[in-house]
């Protein structure tokens, strides 16, 4: 999970090493995106595959926390 954060971080705010910081309003528009991905597929990965467990950390909690912290990153 953290190697996947840190993946979407820098995607998001680097992308390629040439362009440098990319605009605040392109990085909002993603992040919104992502974040609305991520809790559809939450949602259908919980009810079609297996319920979300902290425990067994499954791709349904994978996905929640992606898509919780995204969420708060927009606040």
């Amino acid at each position: 999970m953290y190697l996947l954060g840190v993946y979407l971080g820098n995607s998001l705010i680097f992308g390629s090493h040439s362009s440098g910081f990319r605009s605040s309003r392109w990085v909002r528009m993603r992040v919104w995106a992502l974040s609305i991905l991520f809790w559809l597929l939450t949602v259908l990965l919980d009810r079609h595959v297996e319920r979300v467990s902290r425990r067994t950390c499954n791709l349904p909690y994978v996905t929640m926390v992606l898509a919780d912290n995204l969420q708060v990153i927009l606040t």
